[in-house]
């Protein structure tokens, strides 16, 4: 009775092995058709993977596995993500690429970018992604466009400049902050609003040929087109470009005017100045010139503190102006839009040289509690140990 039973089991075994060895034959030989994708007639479009010459993750893989064509990194033909041997893997460096990027953009480290490329950020398929690109034109600190251009020589644009990328503040020009960077994947570190080092006493010397040099509200200088013509003495907005260059637009009487600059230190006064015009210091170490019998100052104006906002006025806010921080009707416009004079911003904000209202923040703070970033915010300080939240 056993041997019967054992023979029995022989013979079963022996018939599914021959059936193993029957399909296996037909799947890699040849005729006749069966329905998991092993088709030989078609020979070519197997869908289960066991066709070695034709198999869907073979033609055109998308796993890595492919050498002709993986999308992952690991083909040597025509990888996308920059570890590529053929496209250039990049290149160790203590300063690693942010995540996600497929190029090095730290000028302390090989780029992996052709010659004539830049690694930065560019849009494609309607998103943002570090990767190699041709070198644009405009240098650091002009105005760029990063869907339609104009394009950077080098850096990324951000909020229409174009903006070296950082490892550290000292990577940044004109004592610029370095901080990470919104809506690029992998957050890069990039410069601050950039501020070119020129005198805007001697406005067309060091700027580009379209632009002047200006004396900003936070006492840096900085290449901009003038945004109006206005004259020695007539009104302005208080707009930084707002006079024709080599003069600011500040406080006097009862709004502001065009007063001519100059540096009693560099000793220009004597010949920058109109003939009996009145001597008034503003930010920077400059000096403004009125038109002769004009007060400095009206009495609406009073000085304030920009920490502080001690303006008795519920209307009023406490804003800087280049020559000084007085009490202004406050403005409307929130944190990050656009702006033209200096109290267009919200009560607690100001208009920056780069005409978006940025947040006022207390320097001694290390929390940076004022700006909407707290901690992962730059404070830059404007003086008086109030700086403006850089984030």
């Amino acid at each position: 009775m056993q041997r019967q039973a054992l023979g029995h089991f022989e013979r079963m075994f022996s018939a599914a092995l021959v059936s193993v060895i029957f399909s296996a034959c037909g799947a890699s030989g040849g005729g006749g058709s069966s329905d998991d994708g092993t088709d030989a007639a078609d020979g070519v479009e197997a869908t289960d993977a066991t066709d070695a010459t034709d198999a869907a993750d073979s033609a055109d893989a998308t796993d890595g596995t492919d050498a002709a064509d993986a999308t992952d990194g690991t083909d040597a033909a025509d990888a996308t993500d920059g570890t590529d041997g053929s496209t250039g893997e990049l290149p160790d460096c203590q300063f690693q690429p942010p995540l996600g990027a497929k190029c090095n953009p730290y000028k302390q480290c090989d780029s992996g970018c052709a010659s004539g490329e830049i690694c930065t950020a560019t849009i494609q398929n309607g998103g943002t992604r570090l990767s190699c690109t041709a070198a644009g034109d405009v240098p650091p600190a002009g105005a760029c466009d990063a869907e339609t251009g104009p394009y950077c020589q080098e850096g990324t644009c951000i909020d229409g400049e174009c903006r070296a990328f950082c490892v550290d503040s000292i990577d940044c020009k004109n004592g610029g902050s370095c901080s990470q960077a919104k809506g690029i994947p992998g957050k890069p570190t990039v410069c601050g609003t950039s501020q070119v080092a020129c005198d805007p006493t001697a406005p067309s010397e060091g700027c580009p040929a379209d632009e002047a040099c200006f004396l900003n509200n936070d006492a840096t200088t900085d290449c901009k087109v003038p945004a109006g013509a206005g004259e020695f003495g007539e009104p302005c907005s208080s707009t930084v470009a707002d006079c024709r260059p080599g003069h600011i637009c500040t406080p006097s009487g009862d709004g502001s005017i065009c007063a001519a600059l100059c540096s009693e230190a560099a000793g220009s006064c004597a010949t920058l100045c109109p003939v009996g015009s009145a001597a008034k210091p503003v930010s920077g170490g400059y000096t403004a010139c009125l038109p002769g019998g004009e007060p400095p100052d009206s009495p609406d104006l009073v000085p304030c503190d920009l920490l502080a906002q001690d303006c008795a006025g519920e209307a009023q806010g406490c804003y800087p102006t280049q020559g000084g921080t007085f009490c202004l009707i406050a403005g409307t416009t929130s944190a990050g839009n656009s702006c033209a004079g200096t109290n267009d911003c919200k009560l607690g904000a100001f208009c920056f040289s780069n005409g978006q209202c940025v947040t006022v923040c207390d320097k001694s703070d290390a929390t940076n509690a004022l700006c909407e970033t707290g901690v992962n915010a730059q404070c830059v300080e404007i003086g008086g140990g109030a700086g403006y939240c850089d984030e």
